[in-house]
């Protein structure tokens, strides 16, 4: 920049002599500055055209803690040489290393190897390329952007909990029960009398003929075993920023438990409400283990509804195979979620995300000692706490009677 203010300011006042005196050195001077000027500006803009730029890398399934392995090649295709280039990934993924400031020889080519350790979930964008040189004298600049936009989904680190339990005692299986609801399934139970609010589509016409006025079929709701997973999603439980957050420990937490209780071979659901709202029914297949990730991955926790309305949503869905994991830093709705659960004799864990150590506002220790008053095993953990260690069953807190 000072060069050229400088070169400016002798081209303005070599014209100036010239034009007030008619010196011809001033003027052949001008002259000079003036060509200089005009081949620096045309060797920034056409060399930076004459540039390729290709980046190799590989996304599959990245998770939080993996490593993005990228390789850039930059070829010359000029005579001339770039002796500064600056290259710069314009994406927005964290800590992402690409940026490099290098010289190039003409018809020539390099390339260098980047290695970017991913450090927070969601959905990021790599790409595209935006390159800068100059010329030899540093006059003038030439920016060209290359390639497009990769969207890339970060999948949350998951951790294979070995010591974490659920108090089913045998009881998660596949078996399922039924219960009567007025929503369209492949199960009727019986039929009865029209009432408002009824579809047509539900009418039993052999009923109606035989009765002489409009019955309806009564469908049954099938009620499936399975682990549902609950996550507290609720903006105004959450504390902490960042990764030092409790929205950040409890999706670690979540999809560790899911992933843990997949690999053991049992059907996982996850039921949670932040920006966006999530209920999904218990499976083990490949596609719901993505899926399952995947909200996981993309959710926010800005949603308005606690942990026990979330329940209530799936409490018809529930069985007698059934288990349910509630993962919550609000100790009073972890209690009133316990007390719903020994009242339909749900057996379950909870995940207690001490919000003292996140921000010092509420104090862990006495809603954890309510909850085991409650009879449901709990699992306690602290900003800072290895997660693997901590969802062992051996050091988790549990009620008495329930070992």
């Amino acid at each position: 920049m000072k060069t050229k203010r400088f070169v400016f300011g002798v081209l303005l006042f070599a014209m100036f002599l010239t034009i007030g005196s008619g010196f011809y050195a001033t003027a052949r001077l001008a002259g000079i500055l003036i060509a200089v000027l005009a081949l620096s500006f045309l060797w920034a803009r056409v060399n930076v055209r004459w540039l390729d730029i290709r980046i190799e890398r590989t996304l599959n399934d990245v998770q939080v803690n993996d490593d993005i392995e990228e390789k850039v090649i930059v070829r010359n295709l000029s005579l001339l040489p770039l002796p500064w280039l600056f290259v710069d990934d314009l994406g927005n993924l964290p800590r992402h290393g690409l940026s490099r400031v290098f010289g190039i020889g003409g018809w020539s080519s390099l390339s260098w190897n980047s290695t970017t350790r991913v450090s927070q979930r969601g959905v990021f964008t790599l790409g595209p390329v935006e390159v800068m040189t100059s010329d030899p004298l540093g006059l003038f600049q030439a920016t060209r952007i290359y390639g497009d936009a990769q969207e890339i989904l970060v999948y949350p680190e998951t951790l294979f909990l070995a010591g974490f339990q659920i108090p089913t005692e045998g009881h998660v299986g596949d078996s399922s029960d039924l219960r009567s609801t007025r929503g369209l399934t492949s199960n009727v139970r019986s039929v009865r009398k029209y009432e408002i609010g009824d579809g047509l589509n539900s009418v039993h016409w052999k009923s109606t003929a035989r009765y002489n006025q409009l019955m309806v079929k009564e469908f049954e709701i099938e009620r499936h075993g399975g682990v549902w997973i609950i996550l507290d999603m609720n903006r105004n439980t959450q504390e902490g920023e960042g990764a030092e957050s409790t929205e950040e420990y409890g999706i670690k937490v979540a999809a560790s438990v899911a992933h843990t209780l997949l690999e053991q071979g049992q059907d996982v659901g996850l039921a949670l409400t932040g920006d966006t709202q999530h209920f999904l029914h218990p499976s083990n297949s490949s596609s719901h283990r993505l899926e399952v990730l995947e909200t996981l991955a993309r959710v926010r926790a800005d949603g308005q509804m606690s942990v026990q309305e979330v329940f209530f949503h799936i409490e018809r869905f529930l069985g007698p195979s059934s288990a349910v994991v509630v993962i919550s830093p609000s100790g009073e709705d972890l209690q009133i979620t316990a007390s719903n659960l020994i009242g339909r004799n749900i057996p379950g864990s909870l995940v207690i995300l001490d919000s003292e150590s996140f921000s010092g506002r509420v104090s862990g220790s006495d809603f954890a000692n309510n909850i085991l008053a409650a009879g449901m095993f709990a699992y306690h953990i602290r900003c800072g706490d290895d997660l693997q260690s901590t969802l062992r069953l051996n050091t988790s807190l549990i009620a008495t009677g329930r070992r």
